[in-house]
């Protein structure tokens, strides 16, 4: 069925997919093991699904989160994972609760099952940016931004996860789109971290902007030309918005010197490369 799909000759009912998907997880491991392309059918089943308007989104995204471990293998993001996040602040609570222990909780040997749920909610955590608030179109809704922060905030806080919540919220919010005014981040994203006033936010923020970088290409003797453009860039969206949001400022100059800091050892390195004749 899937080959005819891929083929572009037919589209699989998403009532029917959604079963398909839903038989898998009642089978048995010990039943007929999976083929070489399993992961990669599951992740084009809930493409289907995402797409579609016929299953409940609720029962789409239990799926996403049963199969969560096989979706990296395909860097396929769990797309109704990632919006139920950005839509539901008691959601990003319970799956901060499944990762984190809570201030003052004693460390205690996990169970396999607690492990993989500790570890599938860290998968999406950190695979997640979509910052609260945004709309299909990519705009920016900064009344329902403040709102979700305020009460995933007072969430986290109330289950004893608090700083970590914040830096986790951080981390989302570097994932800002370009205001309409041409600055970054977004003056919605800004007038969060000015109201909130969390180091532990900000430097979230700041983990988000190097994460997101990702791999990075480069020649053996290019040195730090990429990490000066980068420090150039946050360092001049710092000065664009200094006298309105100097914490959010301050937090840009501080990814401008992290940068530097880099590109200093970069050069360093690619000076070494070419006087060994490398």
């Amino acid at each position: 069925l899937l080959a005819l799909h891929v083929a572009g000759k037919w589209k699989p009912p998403a009532e029917l997919a959604t079963d398909a998907l839903e038989r898998v997880l009642q089978t048995s491991s010990g039943d007929d093991p999976p083929s070489s392309t399993f992961s990669h059918d599951v992740s084009t089943l809930l493409d289907i699904l995402a797409g579609s308007k016929e299953v409940d989104e609720s029962r789409i995204a239990r799926l996403e989160w049963a199969f969560l471990p096989l979706l990296g293998r395909y860097e396929r993001k769990p797309k109704l994972l990632h919006r139920e996040l950005a839509r539901n602040p008691s959601f990003f609570a319970e799956i901060l609760a499944l990762v984190f222990r809570a201030e003052g909780e004693e460390r205690r040997e996990a169970s396999e099952e607690e492990q993989a749920r500790a570890q599938r909610g860290y998968e999406l955590l950190t695979s997640w940016r979509t910052v609260p608030g945004t709309a299909d179109d990519g705009t920016l809704a900064a009344d329902a931004l403040k709102a979700w922060v305020r009460r995933a905030r007072e969430t986290a806080a109330k289950n004893g996860r608090g700083a970590v919540g914040d830096s986790m919220i951080g981390q989302v919010l570097s994932a800002s789109p370009m205001g309409a005014d041409g600055t970054w981040p977004h003056l919605a994203v800004s007038d969060v971290i000015e109201e909130v006033m969390s180091t532990d936010l900000e430097h979230g923020f700041e983990m988000g902007v190097h994460n997101s970088r990702g791999t990075v290409c480069k020649g053996l003797t290019e040195g730090g030309s990429q990490e000066h453009q980068l420090a150039e860039q946050y360092a001049g969206s710092a000065v664009a918005i200094g006298d309105r949001w100097p914490r959010t400022a301050a937090t840009l100059r501080r990814i401008a010197d992290s940068y530097r800091a880099q590109a200093r050892s970069e050069d360093q390195e690619a000076e070494l490369r070419e006087a060994i004749g490398l």
